[in-house]
């Protein structure tokens, strides 16, 4: 995953019931210790943690919610979240494009930094794209 200037990159082998193909939406938790091992979404070790919800293509039409792709970096203390229903009213931050085949999901998503949002500051919007495949075990 990229955002902005920033990548990121999960190993999620062996974490199959952390992600969810089955529908409507491609969804999951990924998360990376200190070491950059993969460990439980969630947890106390976690220092970066993927989150996502991506709707099928066609999510309008099925009168699905615009999804959502978040990263967030406990070493930063930053959250980057592409969300339609997070931020500035004026429809900059979401997930933009969408391809979804099988157990891999792929895509573009403007992302804002949540947490300096909502400290007040400035929104800080940039974008950037998703590349996931859910692991099988």
């Amino acid at each position: 995953m990229t955002i902005g200037d920033l990548t990121y990159s999960f190993d999620i082998s062996g974490l199959p019931a952390q992600c969810n193909t089955a529908g409507p939406y491609f969804q999951g938790s990924f998360a990376l210790d200190a070491s950059g091992a993969a460990v439980q979404a969630g947890g106390p070790d976690v220092v970066v943690q993927l989150n996502f919800g991506i709707p099928p293509e066609d999510w309008e039409s099925q009168g699905l919610s615009p999804g959502s792709v978040g990263v967030e970096d406990r070493t930063t203390g930053e959250y980057w979240v592409a969300s339609a229903d997070i931020g500035p009213a004026d429809g900059t931050v979401g997930v933009q494009t969408i391809n979804i085949d099988g157990d891999h999901a792929t895509g573009t998503a403007a992302f804002l930094e949540i947490n300096g949002f909502y400290a007040g500051d400035e929104p800080q919007i940039v974008e950037g794209t998703y590349d996931i495949t859910c692991g099988t075990g």
